[in-house]
């Protein structure tokens, strides 16, 4: 069993009451790594919404909230106030 499929199998574990949506956004948030290499082997990185989601999260979760937000607004055309608001909420 890999590191990835390791890691992803405790954070189930941990959060077996969720369904496969709120499942995948906490690996998203634990485990970004794992859930990137998941998404594009999957194909979720071809929407461009998605794709710039992912990348603010990992920008959040290396410190970076205003590249984040930044990101966030080059991708979906949104406002400072929301984009700031949306990068908060992740």
């Amino acid at each position: 069993m890999s590191k990835a499929h390791k890691e992803a199998m405790k954070i189930l574990e941990k959060h077996e009451s969720l369904d496969f949506v709120g499942l995948a956004w906490e690996i998203a948030k634990e485990a970004p790594a794992t859930f990137c290499k998941a998404a594009y082997k999957f194909g979720a990185t071809q929407d461009p919404k998605i794709k710039a989601e992912l990348e603010c999260m990992d920008l959040m979760r290396q410190g970076k909230k205003i590249n984040a937000i930044k990101c966030w607004r080059n991708a979906t055309g949104t406002g400072l106030k929301e984009s700031k608001e949306f990068v908060e909420s992740l």
